[in-house]
Parts: structure tokens; sequence; C-alpha cells
């Protein structure tokens, strides 16, 4: 909800908390690094990004698997 309002500092405080609670959830994973991108924070939105592509199993959608390539392929281009 917070992201859809464009509250990402709210969004990415939430998301941390989930991930305190539930270490490794992928739907968490995914929009804290998807958040941390849409803010510019390209180190911490590949970290999560990451975490969710190291994690995501067959319950995981494949396109929103490669949504994450994606984001961290354009987030680590030129770095």
């Amino acid at each position: 909800m917070y992201e859809q309002q464009q509250k990402l500092n709210d969004a990415t405080r939430e998301y941390q908390a989930a991930l305190a609670i539930v270490p490794g959830m992928p739907d968490a994973n995914f929009s804290l690094g998807w958040a941390y991108a849409t803010q510019g924070n390209r180190s911490e939105a590949s970290r999560f990004l990451k975490k969710y592509i190291e994690a995501a199993g067959q319950n995981e959608s494949p396109d929103r698997v490669k949504a994450a390539r994606d984001r961290v392929s354009e987030l680590t281009e030129g770095y």
C-alpha cells in the first residue's frame, strides 16, 4: 500500500520488518529491492533482488524472476 502511495520510506520499513519476522521471504526481498531501486539506492536494490533470485524456487513466477534479473542487470550496468 505504501509503495502504491509513493511512500517509499514507509514501504521499505515495512518490508524490512517482514524480513525480520520471516528472513528470506521472497515477496519482501523482491519488493524491498524494487523499492530501493525506485529510490535510486542501487546497492541495496541489487542486494535484495539478488537474494530474491537466489531463493526463488518453483513457486515463484518465471516472469517475476526475469524482471528481478533484468533489474539487477540495469542496476549493475557500468559499475
